[in-house]
């Protein structure tokens, strides 16, 4: 038996057909860096070799087709040509189903599916899974209206940015509503009879939650060259990497799932001195950015409002946005 057949064998045992065609298997798999491992990865070295993944570094491999032996991913002879680990995902059983259509037990059963990713990943798994929801027509927004910390049956963006870091932060739904008291508040959110008290302390504007500190590191001037543009509400001027920039392969290329870009209006278009007019999740696939969004109008007096939450190629977004740049922070394990 060689290495493949070891993993082959081992997750057979416990009830998961592999693929045997590598490319195949690749494919479906998750990618995941050395510090992020756990046990049941599958190891990739160069020269297409091998191992399934212990603990404390150690993992299996087979040197001869006779021979299984214990090796260490930090000794001389794997640690410079060990290239990333591969994580293969157990189907969800409820994947085709919205956040409004689970129960709390079945939300609980998705978030131990999701432990198994790194943060990013995670959050973006919980993005995805409103994509289709309908758009939160409300100017007020439906879970402000009603006061709830979950309101999942409609979502615009801040909601959907909202709702999606803290399931993807938390292991249970009660942790997830303990989260939304720290990241949707300025201060901190307080709850009576399960309603929300204190809604006018939360954060209606993004570039607020950019500074905040509790929206991830603001990886904006990492990028990419920056611009500055007028601020508002104490803020002089703020950086920004502009629509240009955005839309270079240098820069896509650098995003992560997760990634979160807080899209910035031009300050001659402002209504309420807002900087950031709208707010999307990075998710890379095949190598490429898509972002998930909640896209869509609010009621207005002239019509009614629509949209969904929706993925597209960020490519086509940057394209036609008439936004003029972007701040992106990144959550970090």
């Amino acid at each position: 038996m060689d290495t493949s057949g070891l993993i082959y064998t081992v997750y057979r045992i416990h009830g998961i057909d592999l693929d045997t065609d590598r490319d195949a298997l690749k494919a479906k798999a998750v990618k995941v860096q050395k510090k992020e491992l756990l046990p049941g990865d599958i190891l990739v070295f160069y020269g297409e070799g091998l191992g399934l993944y212990l603990y404390n570094g150690q993992f299996l491999h087979a040197v001869r087709k006779s021979s299984v032996q214990l090796g260490g991913i930090h000794d001389r002879r794997f640690a410079n040509s060990l290239l990333h680990g591969l994580r293969v995902m157990t189907p969800d059983p409820d994947q085709k189903k919205l956040p409004s259509e689970m129960a709390a037990d079945e939300i609980m059963i998705a978030q131990t599916f999701a432990a198994e990713l790194p943060l990013g990943k995670r959050i973006v798994y919980w993005a995805a899974r409103f994509i289709g929801t309908p758009y939160d027509t409300d100017p007020l927004g439906l879970y402000v209206r009603t006061n709830r910390i979950v309101a999942d049956e409609k979502a615009d963006c801040m909601y959907l940015s909202f709702r999606s870091v803290e399931l993807a932060r938390s292991q249970t739904p009660g942790q997830a509503i303990e989260q939304a008291r720290s990241l949707r508040f300025i201060t901190e959110g307080k709850l009576a009879d399960g309603l929300v008290q204190n809604y006018g302390e939360r954060f209606e504007y993004g570039e607020d939650m950019v500074f905040s500190g509790k929206w991830g590191r603001n990886i904006t001037d990492e990028l990419g060259t920056t611009t500055t543009v007028k601020g508002s509400r104490g803020r002089d001027q703020v950086i920004i990497l502009p629509k240009t920039v955005l839309a270079s392969r240098k820069v896509q290329k650098q995003l992560q799932d997760g990634d979160i870009i807080f899209w910035v209006k031009d300050p001659k278009k402002r209504v309420v001195e807002e900087i950031v007019a709208h707010l999307s999740f990075v998710r890379v696939k095949d190598g490429k950015a898509y972002l998930i969004h909640a896209a869509g109008t609010k009621d207005s007096a002239a019509k009614p409002g629509g949209g969904a939450v929706k993925e597209v190629l960020m490519n086509d977004y940057v394209r036609d946005t008439k936004f003029i740049g972007a701040f992106v922070t990144r959550f970090e394990q």
